[in-house]
């Protein structure tokens, strides 16, 4: 490969924090920015899970820690960034990662508690981390910020998925990207946003299911349903110079199936 176009993507020196490092597409963005030269700040409310992501990721030769943080929780986040600053000095990349889903359930059937619940990790933890990632990139004149948004931000998923709050929050988030994209432009710092379609992760509990993943594949263009790895490229490509004049964007990644 040309040095040139190979230094596009090189991370070395760069340090990256994922939320939700511990599993899924958190896990293996995690991975993608270990393997790109990057050090990496596993974060997850399951340390265990996010210490099995980081002890992977240092067997690649880089630097990686992690800590444990419920990112609905101001003074955790707080704390969490406060700990990555004092041990790397900087923060370059910020994957907004860390969410949850919710029960499949009409609206009426969506307690208040259960509503509150997915809005303050999906939304409320991805605004709390971007602020504190952003204090320290406006320092630093330079940042990029990609969160993880999700088909559910621009349609409705009856009958395939009711999860009200999921997709108030996802679509909400598409909507925040854009906004601090053209706030912080002038700073360096550039928000994107990742758009994932059907992926087999704990998120998507219902795709391991046989049944429902035969009436699905279908419907997706490209046959089959993706794979945390497929997610690897796409992030690659926001966290490193490669999309240096690319933000307030939202990437899909879904096998084709909004296109239809």
């Amino acid at each position: 490969m040309n040095r040139n176009l190979e230094a596009l993507f090189d991370l070395s020196g760069k340090t990256a924090v994922i939320t939700g490092a511990g599993s899924g597409l958190g896990k293996a963005i995690a991975e993608a920015m270990g393997e790109a030269g990057a050090s990496v700040a596993c974060i997850d409310i399951d340390s265990g899970a996010a210490k099995e992501t980081s002890d992977g990721i240092r067997k690649l030769d880089v630097d990686s820690t992690y800590l444990k943080c419920d990112v609905s929780k101001e003074d955790e986040v707080k704390e969490t960034f406060k700990s990555i600053s004092a041990h790397y000095g900087r923060v370059d990349i910020l994957f907004n990662n860390a969410g949850v889903s919710g029960p499949n359930a009409n609206l009426l059937q969506v307690s208040l508690e259960e509503w509150n619940h997915v809005i303050n990790i999906n939304l409320t933890g991805m605004f709390l981390c971007a602020r504190e990632a952003i204090r320290l990139m406006v320092e630093q004149r330079s940042g990029k910020i990609v969160n993880t948004a999700s088909i559910w931000s621009y349609r409705g998923g009856y009958p395939v998925l009711m999860v009200p709050p999921y997709h108030a929050a996802k679509g909400a988030l598409i909507s925040l990207t854009k906004e601090l994209a053209l706030e912080y432009a002038r700073d360096g710092i550039h928000v994107n946003a990742i758009v994932p379609g059907f992926f087999a992760t704990n998120l998507s509990a219902r795709i391991k299911d046989e049944k429902f993943r035969a009436g699905l594949v279908p419907s997706i263009p490209l046959g089959r349903v993706g794979m945390p790895e497929d997610m690897k490229g796409t992030a690659l490509f926001l966290a490193s110079k490669a999309s240096d004049y690319l933000t307030g964007a939202a990437i899909v990644v879904d096998g084709g199936y909004m296109s239809k």
